[in-house]
Order: structure tokens, then C-alpha cells, then sequence
């Protein structure tokens, strides 16, 4: 079925890649695999079920991406997109 012209396909393009993925498939993906522990190089992240999850991992489990060939705004700005609560650990 064509989509009308002013219906919004939910999605992201990460390195010239176009991605349909929603908030639904991001959570559903955050079942299958480990959060890396959380450090002074990963200081945002998204919860999920009470754990931490670094927003670089969680784009690259998503898109199959390597966490080096994206920066972490590109990962902030598509779950903020997507509709999640990016919380930045506080050292001080």
C-alpha cells in the first residue's frame, strides 16, 4: 500500500543508512543483549527495566553499526527522536 504524503514513517538515517525502527523495536531489542558498564566514556544512557543502557550500544545493537563509526549525539538525537528519556550519569 503506497503511504500518503504526509504520513510520518518512523525511522533514522545513521551514516547515509536509512533505518525503520520505532520506540517499540528499540525496547524489544533491549531484551536481547547485556548493558556495557557504565563509565566516564559512557555517561548517557536510557533505563530500561531498572538497568543502564549506554545510547552508543543501544544504536549499534540496533542498526548493526560498529559504536566507532557514530558519535554519541547521532545516538542521543535518534532516541530522543524515537521518543526515549536520555539521563546522563552524574560524577560530581
Amino acid at each position: 500500500m503506497p503511504v500518503a504524503s504526509n504520513e510520518i514513517i518512523p525511522g533514522f538515517i545513521l551514516n547515509g543508512q536509512k533505518y525503520r525502527k520505532t520506540q517499540t523495536d528499540v525496547i524489544e531489542s533491549l531484551d536481547t543483549f547485556v548493558p556495557l558498564e557504565m563509565n566516564c566514556n559512557r555517561k548517557y544512557y536510557i533505563e530500561h527495566k531498572g538497568e543502564r543502557f549506554p545510547i552508543k550500544q543501544v544504536v549499534s545493537e540496533i542498526t548493526g553499526q560498529p559504536r566507532s563509526s557514530f558519535l554519541a549525539s547521532d545516538a542521543y538525537r535518534i532516541l530522543l527522536n524515537l521518543g526515549f528519556e536520555i539521563k546522563n550519569l552524574d560524577y560530581s
